[in-house]
């Protein structure tokens, strides 16, 4: 059963909501600032050596929230470019490859794509195994706001807004 991307964002961003929802509002009601949103992907394999560190920098993104004033929502993003290299990933999916491929063919413009790439808001790429090069572009990315390709952003009363392109694909 193949699942569209559109409703694998949907569920992410519910889910993220949901679970970092109440903490966003506990904040806000305590005066101080609401958290900035920060969408960050992890292009990765199962196939791919590299990736497990990245893995882990994403994890810890997550679980410990690292940089004041943001609230990381991460997505895991297997490509299937890994597959035909003799490791078949469970998780790759061709409309995962096609988006990091939109990427680098609509913001990055470096004609390459790699794992572990991390994105950062639609606007950034890093190595996603270096954790120090990954906080400070997400310190950058809620500082760049005109040209993200997503948007999170908290609203007044307590929810949350999500403003989202996607270039190219399956549509």
């Amino acid at each position: 059963m193949a699942v569209d991307i559109r409703w694998l964002c949907a569920f992410a961003v519910l889910l993220a909501t949901t679970v970092f929802g109440d903490r966003v509002r506990a904040e806000a009601a305590d005066g101080s600032a609401p958290r900035r949103m920060v969408l960050v992907e992890l292009f990765t394999s199962e196939g791919c050596s590299s990736c497990p560190p990245a893995d882990a920098v994403l994890s810890e993104l997550v679980l410990r929230q690292p940089v004041a004033g943001v609230e990381v929502v991460a997505l895991g993003e297997h490509v299937d470019y890994w597959d035909r290299l003799g490791w078949r990933d469970r998780f790759s999916s061709a409309d995962h490859t096609t988006r990091q491929s939109d990427y680098d063919a609509h913001v990055f413009h470096r004609h390459e794509v790699y794992t572990p790439q991390l994105v950062i808001d639609g606007q950034l790429e890093r190595v996603g195994s270096d954790i120090r090069a990954v906080q400070r572009a997400v310190k950058t990315a809620i500082q760049v706001d005109d040209i993200t390709n997503e948007q999170f952003r908290n609203q007044a009363d307590g929810g949350v807004q999500m403003n989202a392109h996607q270039y190219g694909g399956r549509g």
